[in-house]
């Protein structure tokens, strides 16, 4: 992780290699089937489909139920998509107002694809450490689909 703080805009850079062609990583991360797979924390469940309208000025709906607790969703807007390369959102949790922006930039690398996941605008580096923390682990999860 590297992170950048510019005028109260905490930001989070993060770089993974997966060992499969971009397309495969470009469904993974936008089939609402398979974010199902890497989505949840453990022991969390979903309690409805993900929701995913791929083209600008649409959106996505993740949702989450954890083992205690009410049933939450991360959502957004997407402002920029390029399929097999780029898709760039808002990013807003439905128990905050805090909008954040994700870049999602996708690099064939080797046979491989490289993602690189550029997550900003957070307030404080609690909340980017939070991000930070829950990114890794579900790019893990995405790593062992391949």
């Amino acid at each position: 992780m590297n992170d950048v703080k510019e005028e109260g805009n905490v930001v989070l850079n993060m770089n993974r290699k997966f060992e499969a062609t971009v397309e495969k990583v470009w469904d993974a991360l936008t089939n609402p089937v398979t974010i199902s797979k890497w989505w949840l924390p453990e022991g969390f469940t979903e309690p409805m489909p993900n929701e995913v309208d791929l083209k600008v000025g649409a959106g996505f709906k993740y949702h989450m139920q954890p083992p205690e607790g009410d049933a939450f969703y991360a959502h957004g807007i997407y402002k920029e998509i390029i399929p097999n390369k780029l898709i760039k959102s808002t990013w807003l949790w439905s128990h905050s107002d805090q909008e954040t922006l994700l870049t999602i930039t996708f690099k064939e690398s080797d046979g491989g694809t490289e993602l690189i996941l550029i997550h900003e605008l957070f307030l404080d580096e609690a909340q980017r450490d939070l991000h930070d923390d829950g990114w890794q682990k579900c790019f893990d999860r995405i790593e062992n689909l391949f």
